[in-house]
């Protein structure tokens, strides 16, 4: 299922909530939140994670549903990023979430896969994890 399908369905299905009602939630357009549902754009991780929080799901739930869908998701990620988690798929999602959410705000950005690695065990020990 493509992100925007699955955007839609969780919004309809799940939640039975309408485009408006989410804009005055989330402060996302709705002319945004309809391009997303139709395939039209493709929405930055900050803007999946405040959907995620809305629609109480979790961001890798957005992200991940098939083997085929799984590879075109990583291109969301940065590179080095990229290469560390087909390297280990069993790294915390959660860890990683707070990390893209770190990374973003960051004047100094890890760039390789041991970059990424030492950051991601630097933050798992801070999170007590």
């Amino acid at each position: 299922m493509e992100l925007g399908e699955k955007l839609k369905g969780i919004r309809k299905n799940l939640r039975d909530y309408t485009l408006q009602k989410v804009f005055e939630e989330t402060g996302i357009s709705v002319s945004f939140l309809s391009d997303m549902e139709r395939g039209k754009t493709k929405p930055s991780l900050e803007t999946l994670q405040k959907l995620a929080n809305f629609y109480q799901v979790n961001l890798s739930d957005l992200l991940e549903d098939s083997q085929d869908n799984k590879m075109e998701n990583r291109d969301l990620y940065p590179p080095g990023l990229r290469e560390l988690m087909t390297e280990d798929p069993n790294l915390d999602p959660e860890v990683v979430e707070v990390m893209l959410t770190m990374e973003r705000r960051a004047k100094r950005k890890p760039e390789t896969k041991d970059q990424w690695r030492e950051y991601y065990y630097s933050l798992k020990f801070m999170m007590g994890r």
